[in-house]
């Protein structure tokens, strides 16, 4: 849903889709400005020396073609290539706005080579503390946690069975 939400916000604001869009095989919508995440690693799909298209790389998409291949840059290295149709529509991309708490691991949002890093996590009420603790802990310069809480939402439901004995 989030990753929707922001496709919706960055089309509205660059005034509509341009040029053709995809649709991938879970339904998200692709089009040239899109952010991508790969899902599989994928050694024969080079980039560059010794590396290759590999799980959780963000690219941004900056052309669909008519095969279904999607011409898009990596973000973090500033490769460019061609995503072929074939990885495209065997569900190997998805939309990479938002990542899941198991996809953050290992990583960190900013560096002296990025702009600041800022994480936004939602945390839901059946979240972990083993889920919670990687997507506190990526950022370097801020954290910012959204609690969803138990309850009908009437903010005078203020004790819950969940507040007072909460699951985890």
């Amino acid at each position: 849903d989030l990753n929707a939400r922001a496709r919706t916000d960055r089309i509205t604001t660059a005034g509509g889709v341009t040029g053709p869009e995809l649709v991938l095989p879970n339904g998200e919508r692709v089009s040239a400005g899109d952010t991508v995440i790969t899902k599989r690693n994928k050694r024969t799909l080079s980039m560059g020396g010794t590396d290759f298209v590999r799980n959780n790389y963000r690219w941004t998409v900056n052309k669909v073609n008519a095969d279904g291949s999607l011409l898009a840059t990596e973000i973090t290295r500033g490769v460019s290539r061609v995503l072929p149709a074939w990885y495209v529509t065997a569900g190997f991309l998805r939309l990479g706005y938002a990542y899941t708490h198991a996809s953050v691991q290992g990583m960190t949002v900013g560096t002296a080579h990025t702009r600041k890093g800022t994480a936004h996590t939602v945390v839901p009420d059946r979240m972990t503390r083993q889920d919670l603790y990687p997507t506190l802990t990526r950022a370097t310069d801020g954290t910012h946690a959204y609690v969803i809480l138990g309850g009908e939402g009437d903010p005078h439901e203020v004790i819950t069975p969940d507040a007072l004995q909460p699951p985890t």
